[in-house]
């Protein structure tokens, strides 16, 4: 794996520690249009300057928490060098990091 695709994987992993913050504050939650709870998480696309945050329901982000090497992306954000589009939504597209950045992630989930 090359400098930057390690550097993307860790700036992931350290987003991913901030989402696991947030989804304990309460005061992250809004309701969508249609009444739905919604929470706001950062986006995990690993750029280092990308702080924008992502509107899903908590079942959603469990969702994509229950694998360790997947993340949430906003639509656009994706580094199609590094990950595998599993899964897409309206905001959202759920990726999954591969090869040596896949094992970054599992070495650095704070669930394990």
């Amino acid at each position: 794996m090359d400098a930057k695709q390690e550097q993307l994987a860790r700036n992931e992993v350290v987003f991913r520690e901030v989402n696991e913050s947030i989804g304990e504050v309460t005061d992250a939650l809004v309701y969508g249009e249609d009444g739905t709870l919604l929470a706001e998480f950062v986006c995990k696309c690993g750029r280092s300057d990308c702080t924008d945050k992502i509107e899903m329901t908590l079942i959603q982000y469990e969702q994509v928490r229950s694998d360790p090497t997947r993340f949430a992306v906003l639509r656009g954000h994706e580094n199609t060098e590094a990950v595998r589009i599993v899964d897409t939504h309206a905001a959202f597209l759920v990726v999954e990091k591969l090869e040596e950045a896949g094992e970054i992630a599992v070495e650095h989930d704070p669930r394990k």
